[in-house]
């Protein structure tokens, strides 16, 4: 299920805070305020007991734009994170779709 899809600002920011585990919290604020000129956009996924945040940080000025990926289960305390520019992930998406696994 897809709890929310847009982009981020600081007030979607404080409703989502409610869903994320206090320590993916204070990852995603370090990102939002690595960069002031930044745009944010957010995707959170729940898939019980998984949940996946896309954070893709989008800075024009800067010619840039990078996606910061969150995987956690609801059981532990644990995630994962990768960090990836936007030409790295469509590649990926390119070399899969050739192999017929989506």
């Amino acid at each position: 299920m897809i709890i929310y899809e847009d982009e981020l600002a600081p007030h979607t920011f404080l409703l989502l805070q409610q869903l994320l585990p206090v320590h993916v919290q204070r990852h995603i604020v370090d990102v939002l305020e690595s960069n002031s000129t930044s745009h944010f956009y957010c995707k959170v996924e729940h898939h019980a007991p998984n949940v996946n945040v896309f954070l893709i940080e989008h800075n024009p000025g800067e010619s840039y734009t990078t996606c910061h990926c969150y995987a956690y289960d609801q059981i532990g305390e644990d995630y994962l994170y990768n960090n990836m520019a936007v030409e790295h992930v469509k590649a990926v998406a390119e070399f899969i779709s050739r192999l017929n696994l989506l």
